[in-house]
């Protein structure tokens, strides 16, 4: 039986660096961006959820949402409402920021393949730096989550070094990812739509 492995957008942000609008509901192609990661992930999610400051906030782009809980400190706090989410038979979550254009499923794979039963999560890590916006999170990690939480420790990059994250290399072709941002980064990525090919 295939296991029931849900992502999680991430859809909380307050967008400053974008302007006036939501930017996860900018187009590309003539499809909001968090509608382009929601469609990428669905061959490989068994649900996909968006995490935002309220819920049904995205239904119309057909997308299950949940809401945080509308403190707006970071992406921490929608992990924790995306773990808090998890059914009886979800161990797993696969964390995704929903403002990212051009990812590929496939990305999932690797992520999977290196995790063992007693990681807590499983992240690309280039460098010195963490990728914990395409990364898988256990159940086990919500204590941690909350705790850190209630000290004011923000940091996914904190986050990942005390839950002892196994690191697995990027992608050769990570590099295509584009976090949108700001509309400059839009308009990358509106000017790659063309030639992205899928997963």
């Amino acid at each position: 039986m295939k296991e029931a492995l849900p992502a999680y957008l991430l859809a909380g942000g307050r967008s400053r660096r974008f302007g006036d609008g939501d930017k996860l509901r900018a187009e590309i192609d003539g499809v909001s961006l968090l509608a382009h990661v929601a469609a990428e992930l669905r061959p490989v999610a068994s649900r996909v959820v968006a995490v935002a400051d309220e819920a049904d906030k995205y239904a119309d782009l057909g997308i299950e949402t949940i809401a945080d809980d509308g403190s707006h400190q970071g992406p921490l706090v929608g992990l924790l409402a995306a773990l808090g989410d998890l059914r009886a038979d979800e161990r797993w979550l696969l964390l995704v920021a929903g403002d990212l254009a051009h990812l590929r499923h496939a990305w999932l794979a690797p992520l999977l393949a290196a995790r063992v039963d007693s990681d807590a999560a499983v992240a690309y890590r280039g460098g010195d730096r963490w990728q914990p916006v395409f990364a898988l999170y256990s159940r086990a990690a919500r204590h941690l989550v909350r705790r850190r939480l209630a000290e004011g420790q923000r940091s996914l990059q904190g986050l990942l070094d005390a839950l002892g994250a196994r690191a697995v290399a990027p992608p050769d072709d990570w590099r295509r990812l584009i976090n949108v941002n700001d509309r400059e980064q839009l308009a990358r990525a509106r000017g790659l739509g063309g030639e992205d090919d899928g997963g």
